[in-house]
């Protein structure tokens, strides 16, 4: 990390207070705070770093930032106004690309912590806020937090000396001839927010390091400061510092951590990010490699190439920018071995102990600069051009609409947060509260706030997002962090609630919203998938609120089986509206007949990938039937209805394309969401649910991909799993009735696929290798299971059960495969899993009768 020099100033901006309820730690050494909603640093884009980087080296940074700059908190101040550049010994000035491949190794081009896209704000990047012991081989230290340890580099240049709170300042450094002394708070802040700011400190740095090196004979080539390579010794100075020479015969000069001949970097290595692979194992190289190797080849970004990269006359020129071995390894200058490839450094101290002390301190020459086979600087921008565009990742939400005027909007932060990015403005009030609650370990502090993270976008502008983690699971429970949004107090009655989810830092699919009616009245809850992937608001339901009501979100999520817990879990904007009790609250439940499969859009949370995880529920977002339902007299959808305005109506579809029995009622999960019934949505509230299920249970896609391979696929298996259902059908019911007892439940049955009366149908069913006697088989399969439905629905109607099934054999009558207007598609090559299922006029043909029979 860089060392800075000092400097004197003016007053500080303050950092907000924390506890077990605040989001900044109080006790931290670094001097500006994480998790403070009050800082908020940009994150610029890598046209934005090169362009201040380009006017930087020949000392045009010096735009004026005016005060506020982007809710910084400061009064105005130009970035090399503050920190003016250094002369250079023997002169010039610094390549850019050397610089850019400093900031490339130190940062990734980040101002902000690397959750944060260009355009967006977030934390700062600090290096190791917390002090923790990320590198030895002893994982159950990684979550101590040791705020002596703090490393406290901030941002992209990773400055770090100075930038601790006054009275927390490191030890002194005997060996470097060195003492930090915290920087003014005003000037750690600008270095903390303002990329264009910590550019100018770094390239300081830069510069200092220059001169040191320089000036004690560390020269390579004919050190001229205008070639690349002939900035080894500044490079390394600047990772690890400079060790002055104290006139006594000890050792200096710079250190052995970086030397080429450690044999801590494997020996046939090559030039460094010559294999776009190789910034993935940076252990591999030395400091000073990997930045020469960052210059000449340039960072990959979200937003394409960090920058223009340096030129050499060829390639060749280029690979020999890379040290050999032996560059600096001499027995006779640094008590190095060149023969001894496994442990060449022989330097012993005072009793006699190895120390790896091989410091370099003399000129060398490993290229010959002067013929112009170095590495040459590329300056993109001049100082014509002015600072360059902000960048646009992660638009916030910065309107009210999804939301009826008369909401109350409990935000994530309140309304004296200002908001950083241009364009987005305050229009909706600050009602209720929301407040954070971070387990607490013995003793403080706060292990849950390391893993807790600010981001622009959103609603506003901002949100919080962490990781989820495993509820069950005692060792994990200190990183429990539970949000809490608390409507008005006056604000009681029916009430709608909505939750907005921001398009990024929200991936679970256990989001478990606890709605407390306050009262004394018995919770409820609603489990929510994040993965929207834009922003939305999301409907909780209706509730009836007492006075005290509240909604609560916990990290600590629900068990699943088999897989990680690292999804992110965002906190956001809470909506209130106040509405009447809803005519009808309907839930559609079942499998892939209910979800809409193969028609279409699809709801994204229903329809993605991430990682080795993801999900197929395949929810259409229009055909899917339990979406065209009216209630009776309506003009409109129930589903439609639930979404206009206050809503009069509430809507839920959980449907899951391959759901069985055990995934509507069980405790296995589908595509990652718990069983369908314990998602929160059935109570004593529910009116209707629907649902197709069975068809998974039984086999039927396997059975039908068996006919249409032209295999055997009539055997008695399939009718004996079917015959099996009748109990965990009865079951189902039987769980869903209670979970919801004052609901009407339609179980829907299945058509048949096949039309085997005509002779064109059969032809066209014959060019899928399914011959008449497969088609009339699978037929009659279907009957049996609509069979077994029905007497589990006749049991229960007999005990009191509000149930019905409906056959839909009827509807689908000359509406199958190959007939002149199918409802049902055949084989589908296009869309993944929709062949065999009802088409968008199939998905009508159900709605219509579940719409039938509620007019009855």
């Amino acid at each position: 990390m860089p060392v800075t020099d000092t400097a004197t100033g003016r007053g500080a901006a303050a950092a907000a207070a924390g506890s077990g309820t605040g989001t900044v730690d109080t006790g931290a050494y670094c001097s500006v705070p994480r998790n403070d909603p009050y800082t908020q640093v940009y994150q610029p884009t890598p046209r934005q770093v090169e362009w201040a980087a380009d006017q930087a080296v020949v000392g045009n940074l010096t735009m004026l930032r005016p005060t506020g700059w982007k809710q910084s908190g400061l009064t105005q101040w130009r970035p090399q106004g503050e920190f003016p550049p250094l002369s250079l010994a023997g002169g010039g000035r610094v390549p850019v690309q050397v610089f850019l491949g400093i900031m490339s190794q130190e940062s990734n081009l980040w101002q902000a912590t690397g959750h944060v896209l260009p355009g967006s704000t977030g934390n700062p990047l600090v290096g190791n806020y917390y002090g923790r012991a990320l590198y030895n081989d002893d994982p159950s230290d990684d979550w101590v937090i040791n705020w002596d340890k703090s490393d406290c580099g901030y941002g992209i240049t990773q400055i770090t000396d100075g930038m601790r709170k006054q009275g927390h300042e490191r030890p002194c450094k005997p060996d470097e001839n060195f003492c930090e002394v915290a920087l003014p708070a005003w000037k750690q802040r600008e270095i903390a927010v303002d990329y264009a700011t910590n550019i100018a400190v770094g390239l300081r740095i830069l510069q200092d390091k220059w001169n040191q090196t320089r000036n004690a004979g560390l020269i390579h080539s004919n050190g001229d400061s205008a070639w690349l390579e002939n900035w080894i010794f500044a490079i390394w100075a600047y990772n690890s510092g400079f060790h002055p020479d104290k006139q006594d015969g000890s050792p200096w000069g710079v250190g052995w951590a970086n030397n080429p001949a450690n044999p801590v970097y494997p020996a046939n290595r090559h030039f460094f990010n010559s294999n776009p692979h190789d910034p993935a194992e940076p252990q591999l190289w030395p400091y000073e490699e990997k930045v020469i190797g960052f210059a000449a080849y340039s960072i990959s970004t979200p937003d394409g190439p960090g920058f223009r990269p340096a030129w050499w006359v060829s390639g060749d020129d280029r690979n020999a920018a890379k040290p050999l071995l032996t560059s600096f390894c001499d027995p006779g200058k640094n008590d190095c071995d060149p023969g001894d490839a496994a442990a060449p450094c022989k330097h012993k101290d005072a009793s006699g102990q190895y120390d790896l002390k091989c410091w370099w301190h003399t000129p060398t020459w490993y290229r010959m600069c002067g013929s112009g086979v170095c590495g040459h600087e590329l300056l993109r921008f001049d100082t014509s051009y002015p600072e360059q565009p902000d960048g646009t990742h992660y638009t916030p939400n910065c309107s009210l609409s999804g939301i009826p005027s008369n909401a109350y909007v409990v935000d994530d932060v309140p309304s004296s947060v200002p908001i950083v990015r241009a364009g987005c403005s305050r229009t909706w009030g600050d009602y209720g509260s929301f407040t954070l609650h971070f387990n607490e370990t013995d003793p403080a502090p706060y292990v849950s706030r390391v893993d807790f993270h600010q981001l622009g976008g959103g609603f506003g502008d901002h949100f919080w997002f962490t990781h989820t983690r495993d509820a069950t699971n005692t060792g994990q429970l200190k990183f429990g962090v539970t949000g809490v949004w608390r409507p008005p107090s006056s604000m009681t009655g029916w009430t709608r609630i909505k939750v907005h989810i921001p398009e990024v830092g929200a991936h679970t699919q256990l989001a478990d919203y606890i709605i407390d009616p306050g009262g004394n009245a018995p919770t409820r809850h609603r489990i929510v998938g994040q993965y929207w992937q834009k922003n939305t608001w999301v409907d909780l339901g209706v509730f009836q609120l007492n006075s005290g009501a509240s909604v609560s979100l916990s990290n600590l999520t629900r068990r699943e089986e088999g897989r990680n817990w690292d999804w992110d879990i965002a906190f956001d904007a809470m909506a209130f509206i106040p509405t009447s009790k809803p005519k009808v609250d309907y839930v559609g439940l079942g499998d892939s007949y209910s979800a809409g499969q193969g028609n279409e859009p699809y709801d994204e949370v229903s329809n993605f990938t991430l990682g080795t995880r993801g999900s197929t529920c395949h929810r259409s977002k229009a055909d899917a039937y339990a979406r065209m339902v009216r209630w009776p007299g309506s003009s409109s959808t129930i589903e439609s209805e639930a979404r206009t305005g206050n809503g009069t109506t509430g809507f839920a579809l959980l449907a899951c394309s391959g759901a069985q029995t055990k995934h509507v009622t069980g405790d296995a999960y589908a595509n990652g969401e718990p069983p369908q019934i314990d998602q929160g949505y059935l109570d004593a509230d529910t009116d209707l649910v629907t649902l197709t299920i069975g068809g998974n249970d039984a086999g039927f896609s396997d059975v039908i991909a068996r006919c249409s391979l032209g295999l055997n696929c009539r055997d008695d298996s399939t009718e004996n799993a079917i015959a099996a259902l009748d109990g965990p059908l009865a079951d189902t019911y039987t769980k869903i009735h209670q979970k919801a007892p004052n609901a009407r439940i339609i179980v829907l049955g299945y058509p048949h696929l096949f039309n085997v009366q005509n002779e064109a149908p059969l032809n066209c069913i014959s060019s899928f290798r399914i011959g008449q006697l497969d088609a009339l088989w699978l037929n009659d399969m279907t009957d049996k299971m609509n069979a077994v439905s029905t007497a589990a629905i006749t049991r229960l109607r007999q005990e009191g059960v509000d149930i019905s099934f409906i056959d839909p054999v009827p509807a689908f009558t000359g509406h199958a495969i190959c007939d002149d207007d199918p409802y049902v598609r055949a084989i589908d090559i296009t869309t993944d899993g929709a062949s065999y299922h009802p088409n968008p006029a199939g998905q009508r043909a159900y709605a219509a009768l579940v719409q039938s029979a509620l007019n009855s």
